[in-house]
């Protein structure tokens, strides 16, 4: 009895502490009269970072919470990065890259409008809800 508690224990423990598959998803927006492109890189351990080409280097915004980072994993299998590319850029455009096991798929699509997967705009909305207000 008291060696399958301690086993039962341990599964449990080694099951809770299963970490998300590492990717890397990187989402903004580019495009308009000065072309400027402002690009958010949200890594798997939670680190969230900011570039722009009208500024050097990356600047560190925040670390998202676990539960986030659940909620954009799942938002991720949803979309099917894998069956779905779009590839519609307007004069303004949103993106959202995902690179995962060596594989990198990008997706680009005039802002403001839908990118026609709601999975897609879907992500887009959490990701930029995740951005600390300036």
């Amino acid at each position: 009895m008291r060696k399958t508690l301690i086993t039962l224990a341990a599964v449990m423990i080694l099951t809770s502490c299963k970490s998300l598959q590492p990717f890397q998803l990187t989402f903004g927006n580019q495009g308009g009269f000065t072309n400027v492109v402002t690009t958010y890189t949200l890594q798997e351990d939670g680190k969230l970072t900011k570039a722009s080409s009208m500024s050097d280097g990356k600047k560190e915004l925040t670390t998202v919470s676990k539960k986030d980072l659940k909620e954009v994993e799942a938002l991720i299998s949803k979309v099917n990065f894998a069956g779905a590319s779009v590839n519609q850029p307007g004069n303004m455009s949103s993106f959202v890259n995902l690179t995962r096991d060596g594989r990198a798929y990008t997706n680009t699509w005039a802002s403001g409008s839908s990118s026609g997967n709601t999975a897609l705009d879907e992500l887009l909305t959490k990701l930029n809800s995740l951005v600390p207000k300036q």
